[in-house]
C-alpha cells in the first residue's frame, strides 16, 4: 500500500539572521520512500559498508546524511526582489522578472548541494533553519496532541 498525504509545508522568515524578506519553505512531514535508502546501508560488513559509501560520496557528494536530511525538509527557497543579481539568471526560468520573487525549488540533496556551492551563499541560512525546524515540528505535534 501507498499513501499519498499532501505536504504540509511551513514558510520561515530568515529576518531574525539579516535576510528580511528571503523565506525558507520546510515540509513537516517529509515521510519515506524506499528509493531514499543509501546505495551501502545493505551491506553487513561494517568495513565494506565504510568503504562503498566513500566510493558513493566521491562520485556524488550530495548523497552524504547531511545534504539528503537537508533536501528532505526544505522544499524551497524564495528570493526577494534585490538579492539576486538578474546578470548571473541564466538556468533559471525563462521570464525571470528581477521585480518579482524568485522561488528556487529544491527537490532533492543534489539541488541542496549545488545551492551550497553557490558564490555568496550563506550557510547559516540552512544551518538556522534547521534549529528552527525542531521547533515547528514540536508545535505541530503539541497541536496535534491537544485534538
Amino acid at each position: 500500500m501507498k499513501l499519498t498525504l499532501p505536504k504540509l509545508t511551513e514558510d520561515l522568515d530568515l529576518e531574525p539572521i539579516g535576510y528580511p524578506g528571503l523565506i525558507v519553505r520546510m515540509v513537516l512531514n517529509p515521510g519515506f520512500a524506499a528509493e531514499d535508502a543509501f546505495p551501502w546501508e545493505e551491506i553487513e560488513d561494517l568495513e565494506a559498508r565504510a568503504k562503498a559509501r566513500e566510493e558513493v560520496l566521491k562520485r556524488e557528494p550530495w548523497c552524504s546524511e547531511f545534504y539528503y536530511r537537508l533536501g528532505r525538509i526544505f522544499d524551497a527557497i524564495i528570493v526577494p526582489p534585490g538579492m539576486i543579481d538578474p546578470t548571473t539568471v541564466d538556468d533559471v526560468e525563462e521570464g525571470f522578472d528581477p521585480a518579482e520573487p524568485l522561488e528556487l525549488l529544491l527537490p532533492d540533496a543534489k539541488a541542496i548541494y549545488d545551492l551550497w556551492l553557490v558564490e555568496g551563499f550563506d550557510h547559516a541560512i540552512f544551518t538556522w533553519a534547521s534549529g528552527q525546524y525542531g521547533r515547528f515540528q514540536a508545535e505541530r505535534l503539541a497541536a496535534e496532541s491537544k485534538n
